[in-house]
């Protein structure tokens, strides 16, 4: 798993849906998922989460969900609803806009991240 890879594909996919372009949503689950599943087994972040950065606001600008709460969000994440993926989409930008512009707070799921 190259979790650098992964999240570079997800802000594809993100940028697509963004511009209201045909996205691969199924596509985009998956890769959350084997990100998700990475980290939470201990794998390290991808390097756009692994150190102080800016956000790219024009991926998440109009697209993210704002995140208080980035533990409750990942839960939330694991468990789709598919009669509502625009929130999850939003949710899953949301997430990393959190994570990029500060990694020293991760979802608890995540603690075992090596930084």
């Amino acid at each position: 798993m190259d979790p650098t890879t992964a999240l570079e594909e997800i802000r594809a996919i993100l940028r697509s849906h963004r511009q209201g372009q045909p996205e691969d949503l199924w596509l985009l689950l998956n890769l959350w998922e084997a990100l998700d599943h990475w980290l939470t087994g201990g794998g390290f972040l991808p390097r756009q989460w692994s150190g102080p950065t800016e956000a790219d606001s024009t991926l998440h600008q109009g697209l993210a969900e704002e995140i208080t709460d980035p533990t409750a969000t990942v839960t939330e994440l694991r468990k789709p609803d598919p009669s509502n993926l625009a929130r999850w989409v939003a949710l899953l930008a949301g997430l990393d806009r959190w994570v990029t512009v500060d990694s020293s707070i991760l979802p608890d799921q995540w603690l075992t991240v090596p930084r």
